[in-house]
Order: structure tokens, then sequence, then C-alpha cells
């Protein structure tokens, strides 16, 4: 099943800010449709898991536009132990702090910028800075989880300030605990070697079955359902032979020719 959706569904799907998007699209990695009115949409293709699996299991769509291959996001359940199912619950919490900061943040600064335009607007990019600068003082739990679970969670607010803004969607509300508990990890920070995924400073967690795609891993981004966590694995493939598993959730965006 295929349906065209935003950029901004496309690159919050992908874990990449819309301003990465489109950068590939400029280099020509992909290559959105045009609505009438001028506005990008990517294709999304579907692929279900297992019928004996729960729907809340597979990944949401990823998305993309067209080019030569497809990406793809095999979402696997993972197998972690105590130590490191805290060190999960950690960067997630690290995650919602981050973000729930930079909001209040980029209130206070705007309603600043309203006041005296002379002052610079508030943006990802700024904040994400102001926070480098004060977490070792001020939040120095911080540094016991990876730095991409802050700095990606603000990239996110960032996506979501643009969308609000183009109109695309509503104003961004706080996260709360327990309300889909994740981070996203960039490709530099974990490898995958069989039925095995290592994160840097955690090392080797144990997955319920190896990563059904090759070609160049972009993300991964850890989640909790229930007390359960998954990792969903974005990969740019052409290989699309075995792009169905057994019992976990496939999802693939049509990037075409």
């Amino acid at each position: 099943m295929e349906r065209l959706v935003s950029i901004s569904e496309a690159a919050s799907a992908l874990g990449v800010s819309i301003t990465t998007l489109r950068r590939w699209e400029a280099s020509g990695k992909v290559v959105p449709e045009h609505t009438a009115g001028g506005h990008r949409r990517y294709t999304l293709v579907y692929a279900r898991a297992s019928s004996h699996d729960r729907k809340d299991d597979l990944e949401p769509p990823e998305a993309g536009g067209r080019s030569a291959g497809m990406i793809v996001a095999h979402k696997i359940a993972l197998n972690p132990n105590k130590r490191q199912a805290t060190y999960f619950a950690k960067a997630a919490g690290t995650a919602r702090f981050a973000y729930n900061w930079a909001l209040a943040e980029w209130q206070r600064q705007y309603e600043a910028w309203k006041a005296d335009n002379r002052l610079p607007k508030p943006n990802e990019v700024i904040l994400r800075c102001q926070l480098n600068a004060i977490k070792h003082k001020q939040f120095p739990w911080m540094l016991e989880v990876t730095k991409c679970a802050p700095q990606m969670a603000i990239l996110q607010l960032g996506k979501a300030f643009e969308n609000f803004f183009a109109g695309r969607a509503k104003y961004p509300t706080f996260r709360k605990q327990g309300v889909h508990d994740r981070f996203t990890l960039t490709n530099d920070k974990f490898r995958i070697d069989g039925c095995r995924i290592r994160i840097t400073n955690l090392g080797w967690v144990r997955m319920r079955e190896s990563l059904r795609f090759t070609g160049k891993i972009m993300s991964a981004t850890i989640s909790r359902v229930a007390d359960r966590w998954f990792v969903g694995i974005a990969v740019d493939t052409q290989d699309l032979s075995n792009h169905r598993a057994e019992n976990q959730g496939v999802v693939g965006v049509d990037l075409g020719v």
C-alpha cells in the first residue's frame, strides 16, 4: 500500500531534520514529488508483519523521496539485561527532559524576541549549543547516556516548530513520561552484528532477530512499548528480497528510479 506524505512526516519517520532531507534532495539522493501548490510529497510503502504479532509492534512508516532504492525500517524486539534496560530508560528520560527544556527555553526566548527584535529568535541550533554549554554543571546526569539522546530530541523539537509555523501541525507540547518513550542514535553510535546491536558506552544488546537488509544504515531509534524495548533500524537499501519478517514490523519507502 502506498500514500504520499509531507516532508515533515518523512523527516520525522527517518529521525532526521527537514534540513537534512532537503540536503538529500539537493544532492539528488531523493527526488520528491510536488503538489500543484509547490509542496513536497514523499511516497510511503507499507509491509505488514505476521498477523500473530501485535499491530503496536510495527514500526511507524518510514519516508523518503525517489531515488534508485528504498529506505526501510526494520523494528526488532530487544532482549536487554537489567543494566541495559535501565540505561534505555535513562536515555529516553534524558531525551524527554532535553525536549521539554528546549521547549520552555524556546517559549521564553521567543517572548523576549517579541519584546526586543534586536535579540535573536530561538532555533534548535542555538538551543543545542546552549544545552551543551550548561549540562556539565546543571545537568551532569546527562553525561551518563549517549549525547545523541538530548541532541536528537532538540532536533525533533526544531522540526515540530517548523511544521507549526508552516501550518502543518499544532503547537508543540511537552512530552510526558511513559508516552512514546524513545531516543534516537546516529549511525556512528551503534553497529549491528548478527542478532546483536552494539551501542557506544553500553555494549552488545541482544536482538530477537538479525537485520534483514543490506545497505547503508542511517539511524536507530530505541523505543518502549509497555514493558518491552525495540530498536527501529533505518537502512538505505536496494536489497528488497526479504522485506517481510516472520514476526517483526518492517516498513519501507519506495524511492523510485
